[in-house]
């Protein structure tokens, strides 16, 4: 290793000590002091409770298989079911690692009166819920007031189907963190190919942020923000017709199109697609994508509800809340420690080895988003949830190191150990 590499490498984990420690230590100390910010467990929402018992025990041992046959079976399983694999381990060991709170503790994220599973007792039908939802908005519940009728409104389909369970709505996070996963394993094997995402694969499994996807709608956010890369991603590769392109770039366009209206912050994914756009130069490919988006928001329109109103009124909303007592400068630091914890130890190291690569133009599009969410000031704290819909393209710097094959079971170990320990030792609102 060059002293110029070692240099870096040592910068790069100096930072991340550096934001991280202040994060915990002024973030507690703020708490105590301004008990109207509620972060409790700064930099991180919620409040310390270590809670190791039987029930942590199965995604211990699902954890040491990933970390001990993981490896092995990415590299031996056929191309094509690797996303499929890649997403059904990441559902199991998310699942397993929410599990490991009682019952009761599960369900909190999905039953608490600020969650949105509160408009099933009393939404009208769909096209009521969506034309008034503005007008309704100041009585909503908070996770409601701060977006768009997206979410929502998929809940009260399923009430229309009889599905009012508060299980299925904790298991659509689990299965949205296996999708979200999957997504990334295809668009990094159509970007760095196969190889690359094999060594990938078992490092997304055991990711730390798989804490908050667990007990979060802002996973099916994730899920579908990480499809519409994956569909932009075999858009601008390969080999295919013109026409192929147009729909895969269309598809993109619409999945784009409904996380805008599940989360205002989709608008900061938009660097995530332009990078592929931008890498392969399919400019032609901006038209069905930017076409496919404005269908959605004109069938929204014509439903009763306009994005751009909508985004106003939870602004305001959002600064009425506790917004208003969150320093924008302090918060801007606790967002990236929130961040780092979130992503994990390795992935911090990696960023000490970072080359140019084609699959850093998918991190450099997940970090100019992150960037823009941050001076944006619409993200002040609860980012461990929030940018969810980043965290699995910023692992992907994890190939940096991962292409070794010793290195990737130790990679893997941290990981998986990084997010036991903090459910063991954090309660989360999420």
């Amino acid at each position: 290793m060059t002293r110029k590499r070692l240099a870096w490498m040592a910068a790069v984990i100096a930072f991340a000590a550096v934001i991280v420690t202040f994060g915990f230590v002024e973030g507690n100390r703020f708490s105590r002091r301004q008990i109207k910010i509620r972060l409790g467990a700064g930099p991180l929402v919620g409040r310390y409770e270590i809670r190791f018992g039987w029930r942590t025990l199965p995604v211990v041992l699902f954890a040491a298989l990933v970390v001990w046959l993981g490896p092995r079976l990415a590299r031996q399983i056929r191309a094509r079911l690797l996303p499929v694999a890649t997403g059904a381990a990441t559902a199991v060991f998310t699942a397993l690692l929410a599990a490991t709170d009682r019952s009761k503790q599960l369900l909190e994220p999905v039953v608490h009166p600020t969650e949105y599973w509160q408009i099933l007792k009393t939404a009208p039908p769909l096209g009521t819920f969506v034309r008034t939802y503005l007008d309704e908005l100041k009585g909503y519940s908070v996770h409601l007031r701060g977006h768009p009728p997206g979410y929502p409104s998929l809940l009260i389909i399923g009430r229309s189907m009889g599905i009012t369970s508060p299980w299925v709505v904790a298991a659509m996070s689990w299965i949205a963190a296996g999708v979200g996963a999957a997504m990334v394993i295809v668009a990094v094997g159509r970007v760095a190919g196969t190889p690359a995402a094999r060594s990938l694969a078992p490092a997304l499994v055991v990711a730390p942020y798989a804490v908050w996807a667990g007990t979060s709608a802002d996973a099916v956010y994730m899920a579908v923000g990480a499809s519409g890369v994956a569909a932009m991603a075999i858009a601008t590769t390969g080999s295919m017709s013109e026409r192929r392109r147009w729909l895969w770039a269309a598809l993109s366009g619409v999945l784009f199109g409904l996380l805008l209206f599940g989360t205002y912050g989709a608008v900061m994914m938009t660097p995530l697609a332009m990078a592929l756009i931008i890498a392969q130069r399919r400019w032609s490919l901006l038209v069905p994508a930017l076409v496919s988006v404005a269908g959605i928001v004109a069938g929204f329109a014509l439903a009763g509800f306009w994005w751009l109103d909508g985004a106003h009124a939870t602004r305001v909303e959002y600064w009425l809340g506790t917004a208003q007592f969150r320093e924008p400068w302090r918060f801007a630091v606790f967002n990236v420690a929130a961040l780092l914890i979130a992503l994990g130890p390795a992935v911090v190291v990696a960023f000490g080895f970072v080359r140019r690569a084609p699959w850093m133009w998918l991190v450099g599009g997940a970090l100019a988003g992150v960037v823009a969410s941050n001076a944006s000031q619409y993200s002040k704290g609860e980012v461990e949830r929030i940018w969810l819909i980043f965290m699995p393209w910023i692992s992907v710097v994890l190939l940096s190191i991962v292409q070794r094959r010793r290195v990737l079971h130790l990679v893997v170990a941290s990981q998986a150990a990084t997010a036991i320990a903090i459910q063991t030792v954090l309660v989360s609102k999420w």
